[in-house]
């Protein structure tokens, strides 16, 4: 009875191929952020010689507010930091691009080719909202220096940030940390940078001003920006 079940069933295949599933493009096999970690590699290094030199003044900067303003009276130093500055934007976006730091939800629809050219427009409408409105504010109570520091105080942080963050970045990639905790880990660093920029803008002002004014150019134009990105990020 059991040859005959056998012999009497059938295999139904069907005669159809199934359809090949593209397995997902990995970041770095992306030609076009391979061009640009390399781009990225050849800024770093015509700016070493930048930053070598502005190191010193930059890490007496972060170290005190003195520092601060000693590094904006010199133009020489502020032109070579901001020269340094400038170069760091494409490391750092291309760090937020490749652990997926903007998690937003249209990100997952953007071609893999094109994520990168998205970070550093998110990060241009960023640098707009943050500066565009503080052209406009004069502070009065503060003399040239202390005007410059307020202002331009977020390039020195951003050196700073970017500096460890690319260690950090390739540390966490080389011992295969999982995704979910490199996140943590790079946003963590960056709330922290953040968080001391403010602190330092806020030493100048309270100065000056008063605490309730200190509170209101910090949140209007230093917090509301990041606050921005950090939204649309969880709302898009």
């Amino acid at each position: 009875m059991l040859d005959s079940l056998l012999t009497r069933s059938t295999l139904n295949m069907s005669s159809v191929p199934l359809p090949a599933t593209e397995s997902p493009l990995a970041w770095r096999d992306t030609g076009i952020n391979g061009i640009l970690t390399i781009v990225a590699i050849l800024l770093v290094l015509l700016a070493m010689r930048n930053f070598f030199r502005v190191l010193p003044s930059l890490v007496a900067s972060i170290d005190r507010p003195r520092g601060s303003v000693d590094l904006e009276r010199n133009v020489s130093l502020t032109r070579m930091r901001n020269e340094v500055a400038l170069c760091c934007i494409l490391p750092f976006c291309l760090i937020v691009d490749r652990f997926g730091l903007y998690p937003a939800r249209f990100m997952e629809d953007v071609p893999p080719q094109w994520s990168v050219c998205v970070t550093i427009g998110i990060f241009a409408a960023y640098f707009l909202l943050r500066f565009l409105p503080s052209g406009f504010i004069r502070f009065r109570k503060l003399d040239n220096n202390e005007k410059l520091v307020v202002r331009n105080f977020h390039r020195s942080g951003f050196i700073a940030l970017t500096v460890l963050l690319v260690p950090l970045a390739l540390a966490i990639a080389f011992f295969g940390v999982p995704a979910e905790i490199c996140r943590y880990i790079l946003w963590g660093l960056i709330g922290l940078v953040f968080l001391f920029i403010l602190f330092r803008i806020s030493q100048f002002l309270r100065v000056r001003y008063s605490f309730f004014a200190t509170i209101s150019y910090l949140c209007g134009l230093e917090i509301l920006p990041a606050a921005i990105v950090v939204a649309s990020a969880l709302l898009f």
